[in-house]
């Protein structure tokens, strides 16, 4: 979408600028998705909004940053302390790396990942602007990668795609102890 955006501007404005302002306008289209995916699942969950605890965590990963999967890991594990679900750390900062390396290699941008905390689970995101969409496939012994969806839908109690205004959200469920 940045490109045909892009391409539609390139011959009014500097290609510097077009680019700017289309990979803008997929930022407002991707909050645009996000703040009504947010309103959905909270009127779903019936809770109310207590405005000393973030209802979610939202962390944008770009491709060159050698250091952005360790700090969502990182950050996510803290989030989760502070939710009280520690107990899903390591397999919420697995499938966290899994959903962005896959994110960042296919889409050839940047991503946004979110963790939002339900009853008896956790759900993390990552919204990009590729439309392809991920599935799970059997790696050969000797591939280097292809397992990644495999151990999401091995670990996670539930996870899908769902095609946004640009690109898509790729989603698992965590269940929680009592989920």
């Amino acid at each position: 979408m940045v490109m045909m955006m892009s391409k539609v501007l390139a011959g009014h404005l500097p290609r510097r600028l077009t680019q700017t302002m289309a990979t803008r306008r997929m930022a407002n289209v991707m909050k645009d998705a996000l703040a009504t995916s947010r309103a959905r699942r909270s009127a779903a969950a019936g809770r109310s909004r207590d405005c000393t605890e973030p209802s979610h965590l939202e962390l944008r990963v770009v491709p060159d940053d050698p250091d952005g999967l360790s700090s969502v890991r990182t950050t996510l594990g803290e989030q989760l302390g502070k939710w009280g679900v520690d107990s899903v750390s390591d397999t919420a900062a697995l499938l966290a790396s899994e959903l962005l390396t896959n994110a960042l290699r296919h889409s050839g941008g940047s991503a946004l990942f979110m963790a939002l905390p339900l009853i008896n689970a956790v759900r993390l995101e990552v919204y990009d602007s590729c439309t392809a969409t991920p599935h799970r496939r059997e790696a050969a012994e000797d591939d280097v990668s292809g397992r990644g969806m495999m151990l999401v839908e091995a670990l996670a109690r539930s996870w899908g795609v769902d095609r946004c205004p640009i690109g898509k959200r790729v989603w698992c469920e965590i269940a929680v102890a009592g989920g």
